[in-house]
């Protein structure tokens, strides 16, 4: 059961189809810390992800010159040697100690593990919550550990979790005057169909009711944006107004449309981008033991194109992705290029990607899911990879291939394609860079 578990977790996706969610909760954690306010992570889920995060930013600042402090993570999973009664039915399993935090700061963050914990390696926690019976054998205990978390700690994020969990509604009713709640939920995580305004009645009640637990809800339109909601959390934590001399410090419209007025009138005009897409297909494909084939006559079995997309006009209340330009084009398609409304779900791979928020392959069959015949379409599958600029995602950079998923070389290996989408972020930074190429 181990292995199984351990290979969902930490598979080859694992390797590069990360997104910006644990990173930015991270940034908030410790950025908190640096301020005096503690911080507690909960999560329902089993990976390391969070911890491995951690330690990516401690080794990271630890590199500095001029770092000597740094706070430490405290690692926690809920003990069945435990009464459920108790005040904190915890144990820790981990300590990672802080570096040098001065006197009045916080100096750890708390993570704590709800439904077991399976590491990458080491001792797996129990129990590992799976089916029906051990949620019901573990809820008195994560409702006793919600509530004492609610009540106490200034900052509670819970991860992993929803408003449909009886533990956590009976936690949150039980501390209904313990400070402000917030509820993060995604509008795509609700079945019915939305107006102009992006109402429904599911939403109307989600609202309704986490209101009587004392939770505000907030509405992502899709996955993309929780993670997103967390880096402009980060961003007002430490700095509570823009700062002059630093224009990330700006809010998320004002970033994004300041990369949009610059790019368009630079490299967003230039003629040569085709060109340079050709040019980046040809440095990436090598990673996967082959070349680059522009001939659309070609019988080669399998044949890549690369595809530029843009966010455009984002003050504009439809938002859409355009297909700028393409390696086996010979003009900018610019405005006119192929459009697809950022909504989820969408069946381009590149609204898709976007959504997601993180680099992400698709097969036509699963983009189209039956509404099409996959044979009228050249490409077959595709690997997308969101490019961020200022910490906004600004395009999508997508590898096109004339083979299904399961055929295509893209996927031959995860050390590949990892190596890949690595390459391809970086050459969709220089595309979508607001100097140019």
């Amino acid at each position: 059961m181990r292995t199984r578990i351990k290979r969902s977790l930490y598979g080859d996706k694992a390797v590069w189809q990360s997104g910006e969610l644990v990173p930015n909760l991270i940034n908030l954690a410790v950025i908190r810390s640096f301020a005096g306010r503690e911080t507690n992570i909960v999560t329902t889920n089993y990976d390391d992800h969070i911890e491995a995060e951690y330690e990516v930013l401690r080794r990271d600042i630890e590199a500095l010159p001029t770092a000597t402090t740094f706070p430490g993570l405290r690692v926690q999973v809920l003990s069945p040697e435990m009464a459920p009664d108790d005040a904190s039915p915890v144990k820790i399993v981990a300590n990672h100690p802080p570096i040098n935090m001065p006197n009045g700061l916080n100096d750890s963050v708390s993570l704590t593990y709800l439904h077991g914990r399976v590491p990458r390696s080491g001792e797996v926690s129990w129990p590992i919550v799976l089916d029906e019976n051990s949620y019901a054998s573990t809820a008195k205990s994560v409702g006793t550990v919600l509530r004492r978390l609610l009540n106490e700690c200034p900052m509670t994020i819970i991860v992993g979790s929803s408003l449909q969990d009886a533990p956590l509604v009976r936690a949150l009713s039980d501390t209904r005057k313990a400070g402000r709640r917030v509820a993060i939920l995604t509008k795509q995580g609700f079945p019915t169909s939305f107006d102009n305004q992006g109402n429904a009645l599911a939403v109307d009640l989600a609202t309704h009711r986490a209101s009587e637990l004392g939770v505000r809800t907030v509405f992502a339109d899709f996955h993309g944006q929780v993670a997103q909601f967390f880096h402009e959390v980060f961003v007002r934590t430490a700095f509570s107004s823009p700062h002059p001399n630093q224009e990330w410090t700006s809010d998320y419209m004002t970033r994004l449309s300041r990369w949009w007025e610059r790019w368009i009138v630079t490299a967003g005009i230039d003629s040569g981008l085709p060109e340079a897409l050709r040019a980046a297909l040809d440095d990436a494909l090598p990673v996967i033991g082959v070349s680059a084939n522009h001939d659309p006559l070609s019988r080669s079995s399998e044949q890549f194109r690369l595809e530029l997309w843009v966010r455009c006009y984002p003050q504009r209340p439809d938002r859409h992705l355009v297909r700028w330009a393409s390696s086996d084009g010979s003009n900018i398609e610019g405005m006119n290029g192929k459009q697809g409304r950022i909504e989820s779900p969408s069946y381009l791979a590149a609204v898709r990607s976007f959504t997601e928020g993180r680099p992400s392959s698709f097969d036509i069959t699963s983009l189209e899911q039956g509404r099409a015949s996959a044979a009228r379409y050249t490409s077959k599958s595709f690997l997308a990879i969101p490019i961020r600029m200022d910490n906004v995602i600004v395009g999508i950079l997508t590898l096109a291939s004339t083979a299904h998923l399961k055929d295509s070389l893209m996927m031959s290996s995860k050390e590949s394609t990892a190596e890949l989408v690595a390459l391809l972020a970086e050459a969709g930074r220089a595309l979508l860079s607001v100097s140019g190429r």
